[in-house]
């Protein structure tokens, strides 16, 4: 899309796009505490209360801290662009102004991964699982896309160290 205002429904999906990825997130986190908790041995009841400080105590300071943030840095700046921003703003494009808003190419390549996505999915159902377990879950793939590298790297971390514990400790 050229210069120009953008159509009227970019801002409520830029608005629901934002809120999604944000349910997701906290989701997502909350899955890790809970399996990090299993691994552990904590009590469940345990885990909730630490959440619900957790929680208390982030309402209290995370306004006050972006406050602090925002009076002392100019955002975005050259020095600190807000490069996710791009993704979401042709996402809200292509969801308002339909397959006409998208780049060259785009709905084939989306479809060639999504047969491919597919195909990772029945070969993980078809194959003996001792090989099947190994084909990557279209699904773990697309939430990995969708959140970006700072959850993806702390999901890939989690996941070493679950790993190298289950060989110790089985």
């Amino acid at each position: 899309r050229g210069p120009g205002p953008p159509p009227p429904a970019v801002v409520p999906v830029l608005a629901l796009g934002a809120l999604s990825t944000g349910v997701i997130d906290q989701a997502l986190d909350l899955v890790r505490d809970f399996r990090t908790a299993r691994l552990l041995g904590a009590p469940a009841k345990a885990l909730l209360a630490a959440q619900l400080v957790g929680a208390v105590v982030s309402v209290v300071t995370s306004a006050v801290l972006y406050h602090a943030y925002v009076s002392g840095v100019k955002l975005p700046s050259a020095a600190l662009p807000c490069v996710i921003a791009k993704s979401y703003r042709g996402l809200a494009f292509a969801f308002a102004g339909g397959a006409s808003a998208l780049p060259d190419h785009c709905l084939e390549l989306s479809a060639i991964c999504g047969f491919l996505a597919l195909g990772c999915d029945v070969l993980r159902d078809v194959l003996p699982p001792r090989y099947g377990a190994r084909c990557p879950s279209g699904i773990a793939v697309g939430v990995g896309i969708i959140l970006g590298f700072g959850q993806v790297s702390a999901s890939v971390v989690g996941l070493a160290v679950n790993a190298l514990w289950r060989r110790r400790a089985p």
